[in-house]
């Protein structure tokens, strides 16, 4: 199965719950306070980043930017 968890970068806790209220986020979303977690996964490089990471722990793929229609397809193949 898929996971989806959100990690929002260093923001206060109430911005973070205005912005997942005001676009009906759904899936788990969480506070990185400290930055470690975007340190850790290299992602000043820009938002919004994605990366699709195997039940090992192994991140397979890194998609910059936002997701598209093929990236999508390319992630349900994957899933097959």
């Amino acid at each position: 199965g898929l996971v989806v968890l959100g990690v929002n970068q260093q923001e206060k806790p109430d911005a973070a719950r205005s912005f997942l209220q005001e676009f009906g986020v759904t899936y788990t979303s969480v506070l990185d306070t400290d930055g470690e977690v975007s340190e850790t996964y290299g992602v000043g490089r820009g938002l919004p980043i994605s990366f699709l990471v195997a039940p090992s722990g192994v991140i397979e793929k890194v998609y910059f930017g936002r997701l598209s229609e093929d990236n999508f397809s390319e992630i349900a193949a994957r899933l097959q």
